[in-house]
């Protein structure tokens, strides 16, 4: 089994040191007047060089807090704060530099900042930075540094780079093989109440290839992590259901859960989900239905246009504009990425049996 680890932009609220530096000018761009007046006196000790509401500045402008969002406006503010040494705010333009909001995409750049925080002592840029030389962005790929710096946020009990790291041991990527120690911080992750985790630790007891096959126990693992929406744990214990695998068989709970799997946009849930429509389980036969969640599966997963294109010499041309509508209405009515796309800076592949490994195992949002 292979396990996804997933550049993600994290938000890690760390403490912020208060500070002052000379005043400077705004650049010709940022228009104070487009700041409301309740943000006017932020602006003022901004602009005196006050660390702390610079700070707050930027993240009134990043979050659209009392003000329109303006990433552009965000990443000056961060970029003075984390210039003057703020690891909170080199994390964060990290951030906006990797996915390119208010600045050029410039992994390069993120890797700097990420850098700057993690030798700061930042756990969130230790975090980031791992996972930059696990992919081998912005930098060429490390991952003996990348274990170091999961290891450095996992010594001080940060529970995704516990998570990451323990992946790290099971699949012996720039560490020896050792599913015993990466299932010791994999279960510190899971008791910190990290969802990734208790998904990671349940898959782990679904395939019985590191520990020894549990379905009921991973069920339970499943059904905490769906609990709070992760797609990943609503798809697979939606095919433990459908199969009668550690639990009751029940096609309904079955169809329930791959329905909202499918709607947290997971594609492989979509594909998942027009099987049961293509085959009436759970819910009354409709290929009108299948179709739909297979164009939609389709968008993020290369694989589900096989199925589709088995599909659309059964059905008239009006039919299958109809259904092409009706998922481009979805679409619009439920904007979003896919949660496995193609472009995804992945450490490995998953698996073509229907069921999701751990695709949301790097960084937080």
């Amino acid at each position: 089994m292979y396990y996804r680890l997933v550049l993600r932009s994290v938000v890690f609220f760390c403490s912020i040191v208060q500070g002052a530096a000379l005043a400077q000018p705004l650049p010709s761009w940022l228009d104070p007047q487009q700041l409301p007046p309740q943000l006017s006196r932020l602006l003022t000790r901004a602009q005196e060089g006050h660390l702390e509401d610079e700070v707050k500045l930027a993240d009134a402008l990043r979050q659209g807090r009392g003000v329109e969002a303006n990433p552009r406006m965000a990443a000056f503010w961060y970029e003075r704060a984390a210039g003057m040494g703020d690891s909170y705010s080199q994390v964060q333009l990290g951030n906006l530099y990797f996915s390119g909001s208010g600045v050029p995409a410039d992994q390069a750049q993120a890797f700097k900042w990420f850098a700057r925080a993690a030798s700061e002592g930042s756990l969130s840029g230790q975090y980031n930075l791992a996972m930059l030389y696990a992919a081998g962005k912005g930098a060429p790929q490390d991952l003996r540094a990348a274990e170091h710096w999961f290891h450095q946020a996992a010594d001080k009990h940060f529970s995704p780079s516990e998570l990451a790291l323990g992946l790290m041991y099971v699949e012996g990527r720039g560490v020896a093989r050792n599913p015993e120690e990466g299932l010791k911080w994999i279960r510190r992750a899971a008791a910190q109440k990290n969802a990734q985790a208790w998904f990671v630790l349940a898959d782990l007891l679904d395939e019985g290839a590191v520990v020894r096959q549990d379905r009921r126990e991973a069920a339970k693992w499943y059904d905490k992590a769906a609990k709070t929406g992760h797609a990943g744990a609503l798809n697979n214990l939606g095919l433990l259901y459908l199969h009668g695998n550690g639990v009751l068989q029940d096609f309904a709970a079955a169809f329930r859960l791959l329905r909202a799997a499918a709607e947290g946009h997971d594609p492989i849930a979509c594909r998942n989900l027009a099987r049961l429509y293509g085959e009436g389980i759970g819910t009354p036969k409709d290929l009108s239905a299948a179709t739909v969640w297979l164009m939609l599966a389709a968008e993020g997963d290369p694989a589900s246009r096989v199925p589709l294109e088995r599909i659309k010499p059964l059905m008239d041309a009006d039919r299958w504009e109809h259904c092409r509508k009706q998922a481009a209405d979805w679409r619009a009515l439920h904007p979003g990425p896919w949660l496995l796309q193609e472009n995804e800076p992945l450490m490995d592949t998953g698996n073509e049996s229907g069921q999701i490994t751990a695709s949301n195992a790097g960084l937080i949002r």
